[in-house]
């Protein structure tokens, strides 16, 4: 069987966690670049999200190099 090179990343998202006012529970959701609302799906409560500055996101995907810098090119 030979061995098959490993797969680069392409693009990379930014996962803020947002805890549900009600219950806590820290709930995972790709930055919101405007408001909306989210249902915590532990307990139901539906609250809004605070949306994130859009040039913060593309400053840190240009940053990241789309996923690339995170990649340990000695595990590659």
């Amino acid at each position: 069987m030979s061995k098959q090179e490993p797969i680069w990343p392409t693009d990379v998202e930014i996962l803020l966690f947002y805890p549900c006012p009600k219950c806590q529970r820290k709930m995972p959701v790709i930055a919101p670049l405007e408001p909306t609302m989210i249902k915590c799906d532990q307990c139901g409560y539906s609250y809004p999200l605070a949306p994130v500055k859009v040039e913060d996101i593309l400053y840190l995907k240009t940053v990241l190099a789309g996923g690339l810098s995170l990649v340990d090119e000695n595990l590659a």
